[in-house]
């Protein structure tokens, strides 16, 4: 394996515990998530074209799509039961975060099963909504990398040259780092996924320890 070494600072060491095992495991140096980190954050995101759709908007889109795919009668049926779903949802979903994962209770409400049921065939045929989804979901696969390219400052046992683009790795070098440590775990026949492991820790790093702002 090549090193490519970089600037010390304050970053702290971090192995991958699925490539602990390997005799020079891949290390990566994080930084905390300081306001600068944040802001370098929020540029990435921005400069890979995210979009992301609030619960709201895609909610209006859906109804949207009922009064223009559904006759009235059906929209006069449909739309007052979603609206009835979207908010026993939002209760269920605000009592179950004050609760401790353990008892947390399971969404129940009458006729769900058919009102989810129309409401994904919507989203399937509406173009507007599958857009907005897509949206989405590239915001999801861009969030993570965003994220692990401001907080790993540099990287040791890891055979992919390092861009910095100024004091931060590239969006494209941490993609190809993660696609390289992934490998390693394919060829080691590993469950977990390295990249996993590394997107969560540089996660807690950027948003859980206010202490360290």
């Amino acid at each position: 394996m090549t090193t490519y070494p970089h600037e010390a600072g304050e970053a702290e060491p971090f192995v991958p515990p699925s490539l602990a095992h390997l005799d020079n495991p891949p290390t990566f140096h994080l930084r905390w998530g300081t306001p600068r980190e944040k802001e370098r954050y929020r540029r990435v995101m921005d400069e890979e074209g995210a979009v992301q759709h609030s619960d709201e908007a895609m909610r209006a889109e859906l109804t949207r799509a009922m009064k223009a795919l559904f006759t009235p009668d059906e929209v006069s049926v449909w739309e007052g039961r979603a609206r009835e779903f979207w908010s026993a949802v939002d209760a269920w979903g605000e009592e179950n975060s004050k609760l401790p994962a353990a008892e947390r209770i399971d969404f129940e409400l009458e006729g769900k099963d058919l009102t989810i049921e129309v409401l994904e065939q919507l989203a399937r045929d509406w173009r507007p909504y599958r857009l907005m989804q897509a949206d989405n979901n590239a915001h999801t696969r861009i969030f993570g990398p965003a994220i692990n390219s401001v907080i790993v400052e540099r990287y040791e046992n890891v055979d992919v040259e390092p861009v910095k683009r100024g004091r931060h790795l590239t969006f494209d070098c941490i993609v190809a780092v993660a696609e390289h440590i992934d490998a390693i775990a394919r060829r080691e026949s590993l469950s977990t996924l390295p990249s996993h492991e590394l997107s969560l820790t540089c996660l807690r790093r950027m948003f859980l320890d206010k202490e360290r702002e």
